[in-house]
């Protein structure tokens, strides 16, 4: 799975991959889950976490959830790039937790023996090791773990409001794809075509989506709609000044759809396979919990479990 449109997303200093949701950083429900987790934990305590994005769960660990009685170090491990200059660029009061905080991005989760010197009391993730290939990881975590240490991960509801939400835009990205609309941004952006070459194409395209928006609005058409109506009324100076903006526009759009293809892809590896966690008991994890996340006591936010690594 390529990390480019995840690098560039975790750039902007966003913490979640769901910021329409947790603006800032995870909270309710799912900051609850992980209190209680941390709750059995006291003194000089190691925690990995995996597939860690732009650090929201160690973020929220460091200040949130610490305690007094509680000596964290953390480690965060992650594919994409993570860039904490970004993200205390854009949450300041998180500046001080990010300097305790140890990164490895660029590291694949089967590493991670590699950039450990011993094993760890904790290793957790959000919303993020449902995306590795279970079978792989699951033997170098429970290495990576103390006798008695514990695996603990939210993973993704297979039915949730976010997931039909993304479906359906999902369906309108394939709209778009067909129409070369990302591949036309694109174009203009490079300098590939000329100014009037592309407000022309616009102006027709402009027509194919009012009709879309007329007849089955969703939010994403409407966006590229409305962003090609006000092409649509520059000048050829505009049009030029505002080349990199409209660039821009496009491809991050155009990532935002490619990062929803890969949660789509792993919510149906999980609907097809109900039972995908299985592998980190067959490795020798026994799983000590496994619980439903109601956000604001509506939302179905994910799936908790716990696992230990016994004592021998």
């Amino acid at each position: 799975m390529s990390q480019e449109h995840w690098s560039s997303y975790w750039q902007t200093g966003v913490l979640t991959s769901l910021p329409q949701d947790f603006p800032v950083n995870y909270d309710g429900e799912i900051a609850d889950y992980w209190r209680a987790i941390l709750s059995p934990l006291s003194g000089s305590v190691h925690v990995v976490d995996v597939c860690t994005g732009n650090l929201a769960l160690p973020l929220l660990m460091m200040t949130e959830l610490n305690r007094a009685d509680l000596e964290l170090q953390i480690t965060a491990i992650d594919k994409a790039i993570i860039d904490k200059e970004a993200i205390g660029n854009r949450f300041p009061k998180v500046v001080t937790a990010l300097q305790n905080v140890n990164v490895y991005d660029h590291t694949d989760v089967i590493n991670i023996n590699q950039v450990l010197d011993e094993p760890v009391d904790l290793i957790t993730s959000q919303y993020g090791i449902e995306y590795a290939d279970t079978d792989a990881v699951a033997q170098p975590l429970y290495d990576a773990l103390k006798e008695g240490g514990r695996l603990a991960f939210v993973a993704h509801a297979t039915d949730s409001a976010v997931t039909a939400y993304m479906e359906q835009e999902k369906q309108v990205f394939d709209e778009l794809t067909e129409m070369h609309l990302f591949e036309l941004l694109a174009e203009f952006g490079s300098g590939k075509i000329t100014p009037v070459m592309f407000q022309q194409e616009a102006k027709r395209q402009v027509k194919i989506l009012g009709l879309k928006v007329k007849s089955q609005p969703r939010q994403l058409t409407q966006i590229i709609y409305q962003a090609l109506e006000s092409i649509n009324i520059m000048s050829i100076k505009q049009l030029i000044d505002q080349k990199d903006k409209i660039r821009l526009f496009g491809e991050q759009h155009w990532q935002a759809q490619l990062r929803a293809v890969d949660l789509l892809k792993v919510i149906t590896k999980m609907q097809r396979d109900p039972l995908w966690y299985l592998p980190f008991e067959d490795c020798g994890f026994q799983l000590m919990n496994r619980q439903t996340i109601i956000y604001q006591g509506k939302h179905h936010a994910g799936v908790g479990y716990l696992f230990m690594k016994n004592k021998r």
